[in-house]
């Protein structure tokens, strides 16, 4: 700026800036809050997925180092979370007991909640009332229906000596009102009948008559609205625990499940027929009646397109000749269907892609990312002998849950990632020196890319020219890798359906699926097909109870392969595809030594 100009304006600047000052100093400052450090990240990530050993320590690795901060007791708790997943009780109260170390005068519901469920794990009713005593103490008027769940459920299973000395331990009126109300109810009721009076029969006169103790009654938990779930109100909840009813309603679904259904029994099915995902839904619904055939007019349709699939589920709950369900394929509806099931003893084939949800009287039927996962580790380490793994994935949720999963699926196998690398969604791009460094420092036999086709290109052919014998792995959607290119060799792939397979069930399907439609079938025809072949299974079960046994253990060869239901879930022979010599097939055992090299 000139400075006959300067002269002029710059007094006026000085002035202006000097009151920008004055304001920014004299306002209100505004404070960012401050992010979790990495280790909290780390763990609250792993918990997610349910990694519990991976959060127990990144959140370890956080309270070792800083003794107080403002995510040492989240950390702690999380960690003590994580534990009690686990089933390790013990484990579970040393992480409570260092959080109560250092916070000694701080009282959470969540702490002392979570305490009491791990003394009832452990066999120690007594120790469980007096933690839950400790968060009545502190706990909100939400939070109390659910704590009064656990205490009437324990006290009630408890001797005469436990629950006298439970009595003694608690302090707040309302638990000592709960644990009076369970003794009262054990008292002998009044029969008030005379005394038995027999000709001829000679009753020594020693022999009083004694009140027999009446048998426990089931307790009365919940007097008006069910509780809140469990995330409103920040009480944590063991696995299976049921925190909206109480044991009678438990009572009543098991007298459900036990009721006789004989030929009116009938298979529920929840599926999308209208809105949006209507053309999935009728895609599924196809399939489950091609599987049911002669059957299928026992299937009972409720449309889930317009939302209410709750309500939907209930509806169908409701009839007892309802044996079964299939749905629904909303990921979002499915963990609230799943609960459910238990609860109402209903046998429940869930469609979606959550692999969390195999429960009691509920079984993970969808096609999920953990399940493609397995079937290319099972191939990769068993058939291609594939010990030594390194991972390239991009730094997003996914691509660490990716991480997490095969680190677990190969030291299972006993293989191991030697070693991983990720990179910025926004750039997508692997750098080849950081293959060629893996290769010759690490030994790597395979790289595992957790992304699509597109990205996958690209890093093949690098591979085929500059490292052939280094194997290139992927979840699934590679297909379009085989160009026909004969060059193009070496990359391995899961699927959730191979409509080329040669499977004869596989080949079955897809034959009658486009006579009957006019249409190939993919993936979501697959398992819902196969869902309808476990139902026809059950479908002549003599009750639901009955359904539920005989779905356990239960196989078929269906659209997906084999398939069978195990205590853990569904389990498949999958699907695993490989490129070979620009061609894509089918991995089998005799192509796998040139498709690895």
């Amino acid at each position: 700026m000139p400075r006959h100009v300067w002269r002029s304006v710059g007094p006026l600047m000085w002035v202006l800036l000097g009151s920008v000052v004055m304001v920014a100093a004299c306002g209100p400052k505004i404070k960012a809050p401050p992010e979790a450090p990495l280790a909290v990240r780390r763990g609250d990530e792993a918990y997610r997925y349910r990694d519990y050993d991976t959060a127990i320590k990144a959140y370890r690795a956080h309270v070792d180092l800083i003794d107080r901060d403002e995510y040492t007791a989240r950390a702690l708790y999380k960690e003590a979370l994580s534990e009690f997943q686990l089933g390790q009780y013990d484990n579970t109260l040393v992480a409570l007991d260092d959080l109560q170390r250092r916070y000694p005068d701080a009282r959470w519901v969540q702490v002392d909640a979570l305490r009491g469920d791990a003394e009832k794990a452990l066999g120690q009713p007594v120790a469980a009332i007096a933690a839950w005593d400790e968060a009545w103490s502190s706990a909100a008027e939400t939070d109390r229906p659910k704590l009064r769940i656990r205490i009437v459920t324990v006290a009630r299973a408890m001797s005469e000596a436990e629950l006298a000395a439970a009595k003694k331990a608690v302090t707040t009126t309302g638990v000592s009102e709960l644990l009076q109300e369970q003794s009262a109810k054990r008292k002998a009721p009044s029969l008030d009948e005379p005394m038995p009076e027999f000709e001829g029969v000679d009753v020594p006169a020693a022999a009083a008559p004694v009140a027999a103790a009446a048998e426990p009654t089931e307790a009365d938990v919940d007097d008006g609205e069910a509780p809140p779930d469990v995330t409103a109100g920040g009480v944590p909840v063991p696995p299976g625990a049921n925190i909206e009813t109480g044991p009678e309603d438990h009572v009543a679904a098991q007298r459900a499940a036990e009721v006789a259904v004989g030929n009116d029994a009938v298979i529920g099915v929840l599926l999308p027929m209208s809105g949006s995902n209507a053309a999935a839904g009728d895609r599924s619904l196809k399939a489950i009646r091609m599987a049911l055939g002669d059957e299928a007019k026992r299937i009972r349709v409720r449309d889930t397109g317009a939302g209410g699939v709750v309500q939907a589920y209930e509806d169908l709950a409701s009839h007892q000749n309802v044996v079964a369900v299939i749905g629904p394929l909303d990921g979002d509806a499915a963990a609230p269907i799943a609960a459910r099931a238990g609860r109402m003893h209903l046998p429940t084939l869930l469609l979606s892609a959550d692999p969390a949800l195999n429960g009691s009287y509920s079984v993970q039927a969808g096609i999920t990312h953990a399940g493609l996962l397995d079937d290319l580790l099972d191939y990769a380490v068993n058939t291609a002998r594939i010990r030594r793994l390194g991972v390239v994935y991009a730094n997003t949720a996914y691509g660490n849950a990716i991480l997490a999963d095969l680190k677990q699926g190969m030291a299972k196998r006993g293989g191991s990632v030697v070693v991983s690398d990720s990179y910025s969604p926004e750039t997508r791009a692997v750098a080849p020196g950081i293959l060629r460094r893996w290769r010759k420092e690490q030994d790597v036999q395979a790289v595992f890319l957790a992304d699509g086709a597109t990205m996958a290109a690209p890093v093949a052919k690098f591979l085929e020219s500059e490292l052939p014998d280094v194997t290139l792995l992927g979840a699934q959607g590679w297909e379009s890798l085989a160009d026909g290119d004969t060059a193009s060799s070496g990359i391995l792939f899961a699927a959730a359906f191979y409509e080329a397979s040669t499977r004869d069930s596989v080949r079955d399907f897809v034959a009658h699926y486009q006579k009957e439609n006019g249409s190939m079938p993919g993936s979501l025809e697959a398992q819902a097909y196969d869902a309808g072949l476990l139902a026809k299974h059950v479908l002549h079960s003599a009750s639901r109870s009955a359904a539920w046994s005989d779905l356990q253990g239960a196989t078929v060869l269906g659209a997906t392969g084999n398939v069978q239901v195990r205590a853990d879930g569904l389990h498949r022979d999958g699907f695993v595809l490989q490129v070979l010599r620009g061609q894509l097939r089918e991995a089998t055992e005799e192509t796998t030594a040139s498709a690895t090299r």
